[in-house]
């Protein structure tokens, strides 16, 4: 047997050695229970936890070599390096705990509760007005306008009636070739929800439109923030999402990349439009109107870019956004003298900074912390820590200017409904100043 046939079936190109038949293992002949046993032992030690000295080999066989250890280990182990110990004993206990409907908060072991209110013709749009960053370190718990209860029942129910309604075609937010409509039988009314066998892939769009089938494509972004934030919500909650993303879609949220086998292609007719999206334009050169053998390399480069890379690129940026705003940004964050992390000018200034561009950013950096960039580690390294305090208004309320200190990394912000006009003015003309504080 030569080796480039071996090599041709390790990589997938040839499915057979010779007629040598390979029969798989199961997944469970792989699970080490000495490793097993050895990693639930340090995720036991207190003192390791705390320290954040775990040894260098739990993250680097978990991450090389996940078969090695139980799924129930590898969520624990995921679940402790993403929020922390503390947080993962107080989610188990009020996961025990939450079956109990009352308005009060949890037992002194568990997490805080935050109560929402949610309209049951109205999911999304209660999703929307939901203050996530307010209840960052809160257990969500639903109840429904003019219904009687809430606990874990209402709240597993809205966390499936959400994940309904982002599968809805309407949105445009997923590829639709080679789906199936199904009617959700959860949803107040009748509706069909997308179902594909290999999981829901982002609908490509073209970086030069802001539009496609009558769909403005800001709102298709602002979706997959919010999904964004909900599907790390449920995460940090321990709930589960009727949402059946595809491994692809796992993977570019990652940040790895994707490839595709080669294929041999005829000759079938295309042009240079996106497969299923025939107002999608791939190129607008003269040469590229049919694909033939001498443009085939190019058609395939443009819809592999479009596919997986330009096509897609804001809303898996949208998403991360999402994400990353809920579990990061406040970690991170100290807020004192009259603000906290729900506190109204707070939540503007955050999304203020979110939709600033890169220069901005800069700016805002170095009128608060002396330099235009973040230390190794970003907002988690800074040292002091980033602290946000209510400047009060003086007797020129509505000229008051926000304020820093550099020195102790120190943002004085006035409660001003023009905030963002403030902040740009502040930290454009303040620069090398020290008159605004």
């Amino acid at each position: 047997m030569s080796c480039k046939r071996i090599c041709a079936f390790s990589e997938g190109r040839i499915d057979n050695l010779d007629n040598l038949m390979v029969h798989s293992v199961p997944q469970n002949e792989f699970v080490s229970s000495r490793l097993t046993g050895k990693l639930e032992q340090q995720m036991r030690d207190a003192f390791t936890l705390s320290t954040g000295a775990m040894p260098s080999w739990c993250h680097d066989l978990i991450s090389s070599c996940p078969f090695l250890f139980g799924f129930e280990v590898r969520c624990k182990y995921f679940r402790q390096a993403a929020f922390g110990p503390r947080n993962v004993q107080l989610n188990a206990i009020s996961r025990s705990n939450s079956g109990a409907s009352n308005d009060r908060q949890t037992t002194s072991g568990g997490l805080p509760r935050k109560k929402i209110l949610v309209l049951c013709d109205q999911i999304l749009d209660s999703a929307t007005r939901m203050d996530l960053h307010a209840c960052h370190k809160r257990l969500l718990e639903v109840e429904y306008s003019e219904e009687v209860g809430t606990g874990l029942g209402p709240t597993l129910e809205f966390y499936t009636l959400v994940s309904h309604e982002f599968q809805k075609p309407d949105p445009g937010m997923w590829r639709e070739d080679h789906s199936s409509f199904i009617t959700s039988i959860t949803l107040p009314t009748e509706s069909v929800i997308l179902r594909n066998g290999f999981g829901l892939f982002i609908r490509p769009c073209s970086p030069k439109s802001d539009s496609y089938s009558g769909i403005q494509f800001p709102q298709v972004l602002k979706k997959f923030v919010l999904l964004g934030q909900i599907v790390a919500k449920a995460i940090q909650n321990g709930r589960v999402l009727d949402i059946p993303f595809s491994k692809a879609f796992y993977k570019l949220t990652l940040g790895q990349d994707l490839c595709f086998r080669g294929t041999s292609i005829e000759d079938l007719c295309l042009d240079f439009t996106l497969p299923g999206y025939p107002d999608y334009v791939l190129s607008s050169k003269c040469n590229h109107k049919v694909v033939n053998l001498d443009n085939l390399e190019d058609y395939v480069e443009l819809v592999v870019d479009a596919t997986i890379h330009s096509g897609i690129a804001r809303q898996v940026e949208a998403f991360k956004s999402g994400f990353n705003q809920f579990n990061e940004l406040l970690e991170h964050i100290k807020f004192d003298h009259g603000y906290t992390a729900s506190s109204p000018p707070i939540i503007n200034l955050l999304e203020i900074i979110q939709d600033f561009e890169y220069a901005q950013r800069q700016a805002f950096l170095q009128f608060v912390t002396g330099a235009p960039r973040l230390p190794p580690g970003g907002l988690a390294s800074l040292n002091p820590k980033l602290t946000i305090v209510r400047k009060h208004s003086s007797n020129c309320a509505d000229t008051e200017l926000p304020g820093a200190m550099t020195c102790a990394n120190y943002l004085k912000l006035p409660p001003k409904e023009k905030m963002k006009e403030k902040l740009l003015y502040a930290i454009t003309e303040g620069q090398g100043s020290f008159h605004l504080s």
